[in-house]
């Protein structure tokens, strides 16, 4: 099954981000893919790359290694 990786990053979940997400996913699964939805908010992701890290191929937060291996093995 094709992956497609889904990102939306809007504090506001009644926002016209959010609804267009929703209709992508539904979209998506109709044809047939499996989907990764994220919600940058909701998961409380930090965007700020901590010092020191940015010569190394990994992070120690979770959520960068999740969204990189998903996105690593996304078809869309």
């Amino acid at each position: 099954m094709k992956l497609a990786v889904l990102v939306t990053a809007n504090p506001n979940p009644q926002s016209f981000s959010h609804a267009a997400a929703a209709v992508a996913a539904r979209v998506l699964a109709d044809a047939g893919y499996e989907l990764a939805a994220h919600d940058l908010y909701t998961e409380h992701f930090d965007p700020v790359q901590p010092v020191g890290e940015s010569a190394n191929t990994s992070s120690a937060d979770h959520l960068v290694e999740r969204h990189c291996a998903e996105l690593s093995r996304a078809d869309l």
